[in-house]
């Protein structure tokens, strides 16, 4: 199990294991019988599940006032048409960083081959997925979370990247608890990192609902047009 630091209401999440499913991380590959390439890619995964500490941070956070499209987080506004949609009867959210963590970035570019890099990145972003997942059964082990809700800046035009800004003061230790730094372009570091709210969700919203992108190979939901309107 991960250990659990609570200070000042603080969450943080840095033991999580990566423990992956090889085999079927080697069918997302699709490298067919070519014995050389699978062998290769089977010795990368575990190699990042020894390497690997997937991380998140997060803390419970209460909406001060709404408006027409805006709401009002501990001092700080943020902006998007999503909330309307999302925030109309919660009052607590929780602000969030996730990531694969510095040592499997560090790790990844010591690869110097066009498709181990490829791995590699495939599998910063499994270890991200453990970390969210992490987060959320955390969240609704000990905050009664039944259904889980979750907006990430820059995913939609609904919520821009420059969302990231308010997000970060809101979450001033994510480099002190889990080394996410939050770059000049509005990127995170490490690459392999989403921010956002978590919320008590009736409908279980995830930011695919509207995304209108084909073939997405981390698509959680279908897309579901006639949702802004």
């Amino acid at each position: 199990m991960e250990a659990v630091a609570i200070k000042e209401a603080l969450i943080i999440l840095d033991q999580i294991p990566f423990a992956l499913d090889v085999d079927n991380y080697l069918k997302k590959l699709r490298l067919g019988s070519r014995v050389k390439y699978i062998e290769r890619a089977r010795a990368l995964a575990f190699e990042a599940q020894e390497i690997g500490r997937p991380k998140a941070f997060s803390r419970p956070a209460y909406i001060e006032k709404k408006g027409d499209g805006t709401i009002v987080v501990e001092g700080i506004t943020f902006n998007s048409s999503l909330f309307n949609l999302n925030l109309q009867d919660v009052f607590r959210v929780f602000p969030f960083v996730a990531t694969c963590g510095t040592e499997l970035e560090d790790w990844s570019k010591t690869k110097t081959s066009i498709l181990e890099q490829l791995w590699a990145d495939m599998l910063k972003q499994e270890a991200l997925r453990v970390a969210i997942n992490a987060l959320v059964a955390y969240l609704s082990n000990n905050f009664g979370l039944k259904k889980v809700g979750q907006m990430n800046p820059g995913s939609l035009p609904a919520w821009p990247l420059t969302e990231q800004i308010p997000l970060f003061h809101l979450l001033n230790k994510s480099e002190e608890a889990i080394g996410v730094v939050l770059t000049e372009g509005l990127a995170m570091y490490p690459v392999k990192s989403v921010s956002g709210f978590l919320f008590p969700s009736a409908t279980e919203f995830k930011n695919c609902q509207l995304c209108q992108r084909e073939g997405c190979p981390g698509r959680k939901i279908p897309y579901a047009a006639d949702l802004l309107k």
